[in-house]
């Protein structure tokens, strides 16, 4: 859904979109990056400036555990966050093995959903809440202008603003990114009070100190 409007702007700018090359040396005085292209093949590339994202998984603590999957992530429900073996444990985030990005939006979704289950679970009652795999990314494309990219499991497309189409560069997200989201991580998220784009219509019960405690639950 969101693959062509991004591979459009690679095409514009003249950026090679270059996959299944596996960054195995950097000699950085030459300058020389050395990436692992198959089981006994590789190749070099010259590069002015290199930004790299290491590989990442799971803590050993969390590997080396009976909650963990073959993965090495805690293996829960996707839908209700519940662990698979042990009832009474939950995983969200980074450490779950959901099928979901892993991102912040996505954990505050999933954080949503786990506490409301584990209240049921702790009152005897059906989970009450379910986890659809909402993600948000929002991609900055240049210095005014940001594509805001949500969905669901499967890419399944979960957009909050329904009167545009967010796979435009826009800079309402552009602004929404850079001046809200940081007000809305420290003042929402961290107090409990911002669930998620479910919450939306909600919005403004947060201002109302006779209804903002409710929404901590």
């Amino acid at each position: 859904y969101y693959r062509g409007p991004l591979e459009d702007l690679l095409e514009e700018r003249r950026i090679a979109n270059i996959v299944s090359h596996n960054l195995v040396e950097v000699r950085g005085e030459e300058q020389i990056a050395v990436f692992q292209t198959g089981p006994e093949s590789q190749t070099e590339m010259k590069f002015d400036f290199l930004h790299v994202v290491p590989p990442q998984g799971p803590h050993d603590f969390m590997a080396k555990s009976p909650l963990a999957d073959a993965s090495g992530f805690c293996e829960v429900d996707k839908g209700t966050t519940q662990h698979v073996k042990y009832p009474n444990v939950f995983g969200i985030g980074d450490a779950s093995n959901m099928p979901a990005s892993k991102t912040a939006a996505a954990t505050v979704s999933q954080a949503t959903v786990a506490s409301s289950n584990m209240l049921d679970f702790r009152a005897g009652r059906a989970f009450s809440k379910s986890y659809n795999g909402y993600a948000g990314c929002p991609i900055v494309v240049s210095n005014k202008l940001c594509i805001m990219a949500e969905f669901g499991y499967d890419g399944v497309p979960m957009e909050s603003l329904k009167f545009m189409d967010q796979r435009k560069p826009s800079r309402l997200w552009f602004h929404m990114k850079r001046d809200a989201f940081p007000t809305m991580y420290w003042w929402g998220i961290l107090t409990g009070l911002w669930r998620g784009p479910s919450m939306i219509p909600e919005i403004p019960a947060v201002y109302n100190p006779g209804k903002a405690s409710t929404l901590r639950a």
